[in-house]
Formats: structure tokens, sequence, C-alpha cells
């Protein structure tokens, strides 16, 4: 039995892939020397009740991003659909977009209404202003992976439809009957 934390950097899902990758080296390798040892291991039964199972997520259904969120929560969002993803999807008018790479550079009290507006921009990112916060992301890329930051226009504002956000929501039911895990300690 072997338990973890993730470190507070860890950003963006390849940052926890890695990390877990090199966790579980470390518990393989254990175990494998226990084996080659001849020790003997006692099953554990796997106590479901306190168990939580989330729904697989699909980039392209469940990586809408809601606007209406805060900052904050905003930036977790299009984290979360960063790499290896291809990022949380969103729209400058009929235009479809994906962000990944968010930071979230400054607190305030900035009215809803501010979601989703330019406010500033490099070439290298963009400052969107959330409720509750500013935004700064690297990465906007259209539907080929070719970045758009260079044509963004202080001044746009990214939005997505509430239909869009509404079916992001909704989940297919995958399996009919869970798998029942057998635990080492």
């Amino acid at each position: 039995n072997m338990k973890y934390k993730y470190p507070n950097s860890l950003r963006i899902p390849e940052d926890f892939f890695v990390f877990s990758i090199k966790q579980e080296m470390y518990f393989l390798k254990k175990f494998l020397n226990k084996i080659k040892k001849g020790l003997n291991f006692k099953l554990k039964k796997f106590n479901e009740n306190s168990s939580i199972s989330f729904p697989r997520l699909k980039n392209d259904i469940n990586g809408i991003l809601d606007w209406s969120y805060n900052a904050s929560e905003i930036v977790k969002f299009i984290n979360a659909f960063s790499n290896p993803y291809n990022g949380a999807i969103t729209y400058v008018g009929k235009k479809k977009f994906y962000l990944k790479s968010a930071y979230l550079v400054g607190k305030n009290n900035y009215h809803p209404f501010s979601s989703g507006l330019i406010v500033n921009k490099t070439n290298e990112h963009v400052i969107v202003a959330a409720k509750k916060g500013i935004i700064k992301i690297e990465s906007i890329n259209d539907f080929k992976n070719k970045s758009v930051i260079s044509e963004l226009i202080v001044g746009e504002r990214f939005e997505t439809k509430f239909t869009l956000i509404k079916n992001s929501k909704k989940h297919k039911k995958i399996w009919k009957t869970l798998v029942k895990l057998k635990m080492f300690c």
C-alpha cells in the first residue's frame, strides 16, 4: 500500500502524469523486490463504500469553457484541459479556439459582464478579464493547432453559447457494471 500527495506546483495534466509515473515506478520496483525475496502478500478487500467515481471526460464535449465561472475556476478549467489534451474550448464570434496554460495574475472585483474580454496582449499571451480576476493565457490555437494569439484584438470577447455549456455537462455511461479491484497491502 502506497500513498502520495501531489505537490501544489503541478498545474496541467501532463505534470500530474509525469509525477504519478515516477511514484508508480518506485512502488512497482519495491513490490517486485518483495516478490523476488519470496514474501507473501495478504489480499485486502476493496471498500466500495469509501470510494468515489467520476465519469470519463472527452475534450471536445466536456472541454467547453463557461465564462460565468470566477477567474481562479477558469484558470483551473483551462489547465485541466491543457497538455496532453487539446485545450478548453471557447469562441470569438463563430471562430472556435482551444485555450491552454493559464495563470491567475490578479484578483479584483470586476463585474461578471467583463468575463472573457481581452484587455491586453503580447506576442506570447493574452490577458483576459473575468469575474474576480485577471487571467493570462499563453496558448490559444485554432482547430489546426495553429497559434492565433497574433490574430486576436484587444477588446474582443471570448464567449461560449449556453447550449454548448449545457451539453458539455452531460455524461454518457460507459460501463454498465464496475470492475471490482482487489488491493494489495
